[in-house]
């Protein structure tokens, strides 16, 4: 059986709220909770989509403890789309009756929360009974498929009946979990269309100032160091530091390259060449590491988009270096030690290619006379 989910926790949260302009009270089902504050804001309604921080405190291996905190990652839910029909869900009416702007704490007891839980499992149960019960009437079932559906239906009431008596971890008796929320915003299907595009042209709009500035500080970087780059239109930038001989990879051929990856201030961050890790000081980071050429596909998304376009422009055994700006490497998200908006630098060599294998075509079959 599934234990308690975060979901099913938000639920909870949302279940009691602000009654009337009462600061503090106790709902039927034993919740407490405190109003904080409370702006009076616009209600949430069936259909909206509401964003809001929360923070959970629990009992963890018999200690107070934050299980969960959008408040310090400074990451709220965002969007949670109200139901357009509660069928009587108290949880959800629960959340209609919050306003933009509130914030409140809720003491959920744990014993409340696994008696809900023993109840939902206890549905379960009747509903698993009565499919065994139904399969005395499916006359397309053989005694062999029967046994195994009955064999299974057993191991689903054992495990349901398990779950009934056996307390979750996280649900220590005559406990209970706090909850601290703060509503942020409230919109309606029309208003939250208008504002996803209003947050989608600030998107494109700080992207392409993004693109402006990054341009500027690679082209006064390739200036200070000599490198006379050439720009793609995509806003790569490269410059070819050892012509190499033959034709260039395609898409779909298996390149082999060495390279040396670093941030504009000199720092490396990630080499296939022993003697520069060595030199970065990486060499301990990067134990156990077989150094040499990386084996890949051009331009099948295995690399970032800056290598699978700037590969596709060096003849074999080509040397080349990329400025790659963060649109073309790891955008906002960045990855690992490479920060968000990071602009990169990297010194490659092109030491090797295989042409794709052509697909091959069916022969067709000779003509019988």
């Amino acid at each position: 059986m599934k234990n308690l989910t975060w979901l099913s926790l938000l639920m909870m949260i949302t279940l009691f709220s602000a009654c009337g302009n009462a600061k503090s009270g106790k709902t039927k089902s034993g919740i407490e909770y405190q109003i904080h504050s409370t702006k009076k804001g616009k209600k949430i309604k069936a259909g909206d989509f509401v964003t809001f921080h929360f923070m959970t405190k629990g009992v963890i291996n018999g200690k107070d403890s934050v299980m969960g905190s959008t408040f310090k990652e400074k990451n709220p839910l965002k969007d949670f789309q109200v139901p357009d029909k509660i069928n009587g869900d108290y949880m959800l009416e629960g959340l209609l009756m919050f306003a933009e702007g509130d914030s409140a704490t809720f003491k959920i007891p744990n014993d409340s929360m696994f008696a809900r839980q023993k109840a939902q499992i206890q549905k379960q149960i009747t509903m698993i009974k009565q499919q065994e019960k139904s399969l005395d009437t499916i006359k397309s079932l053989n005694d062999e498929s029967r046994k195994q559906m009955r064999d299974n239906i057993k191991q689903q009431l054992e495990s349901a009946n398990k779950a009934l008596t056996t307390r979750p971890t996280e649900l220590p008796e005559k406990k209970y979990i706090a909850v601290t929320v703060k509503i942020l915003k409230v919109l309606n299907a029309k208003e939250r269309e208008a504002d996803a595009k209003k947050e989608a042209e600030k998107a494109q709009k700080d992207a392409e100032a993004l693109k402006i500035k990054e341009a500027k500080t690679i082209e006064e970087y390739a200036k200070k160091n000599d490198l006379k780059v050439e720009k793609t239109a995509s806003g790569l930038y490269y410059v070819i530091t050892k012509e190499g001989t033959g034709n260039k990879p395609k898409a779909g051929d298996e390149v082999k390259v060495s390279y040396t990856g670093m941030f504009l201030d000199g720092n490396i961050f990630d080499t296939s060449i022993e003697e520069d890790s060595k030199k970065a000081g990486l060499d301990e980071k990067q134990k156990g590491r077989k150094y040499g050429p990386i084996d890949f596909p051009l331009g099948m998304s295995r690399v970032i988009p800056g290598w699978d376009e700037g590969l596709a422009l060096l003849p074999k055994g080509s040397k080349a270096v990329f400025l790659v700006p963060s649109g073309l490497a790891y955008g906002k998200q960045g990855r690992g030690q490479i920060p968000p908006d990071a602009i990169l630098r990297f010194n490659v060599e092109l030491v090797d290619f295989t042409p794709a294998k052509a697909p091959e075509t069916t022969k067709p079959n000779p003509v019988v006379k």
